[in-house]
């Protein structure tokens, strides 16, 4: 029987029992009674059709190319692979796996409509400032300077002294300063005339110092516990016991340990 079925399927490429298969896939009634070539007619199946391609068989001798061509396909390799990737203008999001939900939220928006400026300390000679003026009091007094109002941070020292930067576009900026200095932003517009109309301050920040604290301590305290364990790992407590000799090497202790350079205590 199987042999009656592989001369079956090479000659019009499908076995019965595969198109018997084919043909309970179609509910095709009467199926299991029909011959091969009612089955083919059934199915509506060309001979053509019917016969599936057969894929070549792989040679086993392989051809090396030459080495002015094996060079050259070196070549085109390094070329596409030290060729940048195309880029595109808009921005891409990224791509959540099949079947899984990532809530990405909403994008974040190019301003709030606040009227605002922040000043943060990176080290003692530098700060760092952010703004925005896109509230309702910048709108008010950009109106009342005109259409030649120009965005200004000014950088305020403690002193007074001030520093003014025309700032654009741009809604952050660095500023080299002082150690041990407060400073204060002010954001606003300047007039045709030069004139400074502000809008909003941030806090006093203060930069750090960059060298170590001048308080020092003036005087040692010496606890009496403390002095008599330190006797004993010395030595220097009396076997004897007796009190006045005690108290003297006490003394002793207490005026050296006065006498003594006053070290730094990192206030």
């Amino acid at each position: 029987m199987a042999k009656k079925e592989r001369s079956e399927k090479a000659k019009s490429g499908y076995s019965l029992t595969e198109l018997r298969k084919m043909a309970s896939e179609r509910k095709i009634s009467g199926r299991s009674k029909m011959s091969k070539e009612q089955l083919v007619a059934a199915l509506g199946l060309s001979a053509a059709a019917a016969a599936p391609t057969e894929k070549p068989r792989s040679s086993r001798v392989v051809s090396m190319p030459s080495k002015a061509a094996s060079n050259s396909v070196i070549d085109d390799t390094v070329r596409k692979m030290s060729a940048p990737a195309p880029t595109s203008s808009a921005p891409q999001t990224p791509q959540a796996p099949s079947g899984v939900f990532i809530d990405w939220g909403p994008d974040v928006p190019p301003s709030y409509g606040q009227d605002t400026v922040s000043l943060m300390i990176k080290d003692p000679e530098w700060i760092f400032a952010s703004w925005e003026l896109t509230g309702e009091d910048s709108k008010r007094v950009k109106s009342a300077v005109g259409g030649d109002a120009h965005s200004i941070l000014r950088l305020v020292r403690e002193d007074g002294a001030v520093a003014d930067v025309e700032t654009g576009l741009s809604e952050n900026w660095y500023f080299r300063v002082d150690p041990g200095v407060a400073y204060r932003a002010i954001a606003g517009f300047r007039d045709k005339s030069g004139a400074f109309h502000p809008v909003v301050a941030s806090r006093l920040v203060k930069t750090p110092r960059v060298s170590v604290s001048g308080v020092v301590d003036t005087k040692w305290m010496i606890v009496r516990r403390r002095l008599e364990e330190l006797l004993r790992y010395m030595g220097g407590f009396p076997a004897a016991g007796s009190l006045f000799a005690v108290e003297a090497q006490q003394w002793r202790m207490v005026k050296l340990a006065w006498s003594a350079t006053p070290v730094n205590s990192g206030k």
